[in-house]
């Protein structure tokens, strides 16, 4: 038998997220049907019997709320897997989901990883709820064959017959009394309303019904219930009474609680990982969760990777006290996680006041960065309220061949990522910092540019970088979050700026220090202009060497100049 691709019904007004959410389970091979509003998704769910739906909480007419009641409702579709979809920490929507019989959420914006694990363990949960069903559903059959219980309601004479076994699993003795509808007398508060609109349907109908419910015994026992009934009818095909088999399931029941208790630890379990293990790193090495990973298992990708380190923090943290360097560097990230995740990246590590993040995309990377450095001018004044410490960050970017893999010891182990891409990115950092620049990338991360015209760059030219085996590379900084009267200066200035370099890397350092000096005119403060300007000062009247391809150790060249201030 040729076993089909898994079925999922998305459920959303919106065209583009259906379109997006479509494009995200293909990957993982699962046949998506789409419904519009809850009208059509009950009706394609009747037709297409899918294997779970994402239902969206907000949409016009009927609301996800309500299509997850009716669903749950309806006998066929109560363990039909259901993911709804609520906006992000609106967690009276999350509730109220649950409340109306939803199996699982994720919140807007959707991360595609996390969707792609979570429909996945749904459908595994799923299969082992089905199997269970038809397990129970046997064992019904076979109990109502053999007359567990049962009652029979005379709906003309209002005569009622009920077996002794459904007196035994009630509680109740040959000599109680019964009305005729004895049966709610039982039933838990939280069911009785749900239990009576079914009757009720099913009288007006004449309809048999499946339900399942809890009641407390005459001695005040808890139990659960199947109940399956129908309706006789005379010659004339006029309803003469009701019939129903009561089955005791609460063995069943207290089993499958304790497989929606154990699937809930193994979930916290999966979330707890998640904080020291992410996602997106166990699919960079083409696994399905952590358990997989083995010591030594690695993979090649091309990554772009961004460290992040916040200015002065060895000063400010000799000030302050363990738990308050804690709380500042927490707070730190607090900043920069949700955004490096929202743009689809993940921290690697955090390094003492540092984070080194990873992202597949080159303009995930740089958006992410960008939109740090304006959070972290927003929140400035409540971190210096707080800390008394003037907060900013330095930020360098770097994009090549990383090897993603799990070091350490067979009882204490690490995910990294380690490579020439890593080892760049960290000296791209240390140079931001001492050039007072914001964001420093290298060439290769801005030649992975879709758009890179969308952005204001000033070109650095060829810097000589610490391990990088003297070849030098191009630097770059982005302009974009610089304050305004900053970013008019440095754009102001580029053209200068731009001749003074091709001048330097020719070795005409006379020319050079003119167009620096004009830099330097319009702006005193520019470091990366006056390093350039002394190191032209210095090589004046020099040979060039050999191997010379006009390169400058930015780095050392802004040290000596601070030193000598």
């Amino acid at each position: 038998m040729i076993q089909k691709n898994p079925v999922v019904l998305v459920v959303d007004d919106s065209s583009l997220i259906r379109a997006l959410l479509k494009k995200v389970l293909a990957t993982i091979d699962i046949e998506v049907v789409e419904a519009v509003d809850g009208s059509e998704a009950i009706a394609l769910i009747q037709e297409k019997r899918p294997d779970a739906v994402l239902l969206d909480v907000n949409m016009p007419i009927r609301n996800g709320f309500e299509v997850c009641e009716d669903l749950r409702s309806m006998a066929a579709y109560k363990n039909l897997p259901i993911m709804m979809v609520t906006v992000r920490e609106d967690t009276q929507s999350i509730a109220k989901a649950f409340y109306h019989g939803a199996t699982d959420f994720i919140t807007k914006p959707i991360n595609s990883d996390l969707l792609t694990y979570r429909i996945r363990y749904l459908l595994r949960n799923s299969a082992n709820f089905n199997n269970l069903h038809r397990s129970q559903k046997e064992l019904e059959i076979a109990q109502k064959l053999a007359c567990i219980g049962f009652y029979n309601f005379n709906l003309t004479t209002r005569k009622l017959d009920c077996s002794p076994e459904l007196r035994r699993i009630l509680g109740l003795s040959e000599q109680d009394e019964l009305h005729e509808d004895f049966m709610l007398d039982f039933i838990a508060p939280s069911h009785k309303e749900r239990v009576k609109k079914i009757y009720q349907k099913a009288i007006e109908n004449g309809s048999s019904f499946n339900i399942e419910y809890q009641i407390q015994d005459k001695f005040g026992q808890k139990k659960y219930l199947h109940e399956f009934a129908d309706f006789i009818l005379n010659d004339a095909d006029q309803i003469t009474s009701l019939y129903a088999s009561v089955q005791d399931v609460s063995a069943q029941e207290e089993s499958k609680l304790a497989l929606i208790e154990k699937n809930k630890e193994l979930n916290a379990l999966y979330v707890a990982a998640e904080r020291y293990i992410p996602f997106q790193f166990i699919h960079f090495m083409g696994k399905e969760n952590f358990q997989e990973l083995a010591l030594g298992d690695s993979a090649e990708h091309e990554l772009t990777v961004v460290s992040i380190d916040i200015r002065g923090f060895s000063t400010l943290s000799n000030t302050l006290t363990p738990q308050a360097s804690f709380e500042f560097i927490n707070d730190f990230i607090a900043i920069a996680e949700p955004i490096i995740k929202q743009h689809n990246g993940f921290s690697d590590k955090y390094i003492g006041d540092s984070i080194m993040a990873i992202f597949k995309d080159a303009n995930e990377a740089l958006a992410a960065s960008i939109e740090i450095q304006i959070e972290i001018k927003k929140r400035h004044a409540e971190i210096q309220n707080k800390y008394h410490y003037s907060f900013s960050v330095a930020i360098g970017m770097n994009t090549g061949i990383g090897i993603v893999g799990v070091v350490g010891t067979p009882t204490r182990q690490s995910c990294t990522v380690i490579g020439h891409v890593v080892n760049l990115v960290f000296r791209l950092e240390s140079l931001a910092k001492e050039a007072n620049a914001q964001i420093l990338i290298s060439a290769e991360t801005q030649k992975n540019l879709s758009s890179p015209d969308t952005y204001s760059f000033r070109n650095y030219g060829k810097i000589l970088l610490k391990g990088q085996n003297d070849t030098a590379i191009e630097v770059f900084e982005v302009l974009d979050t610089l304050p305004p009267e900053e970013k008019e200066l440095r754009l102001k200035t580029n053209a200068d700026f731009n001749l003074g370099v091709t001048h330097f890397q020719q070795g005409d350092f006379k020319n050079s220090q003119n167009f620096f000096y004009s830099v330097l005119k319009e702006d005193p403060t520019d470091l990366v202009a006056k390093a350039y300007y002394e190191q032209g000062l210095l090589r004046e009247g020099r040979s060039i060497d050999a191997d010379w391809q006009g390169q400058i150790n930015l780095l050392i060249a802004i040290i000596m100049i601070k030193s000598f201030q």
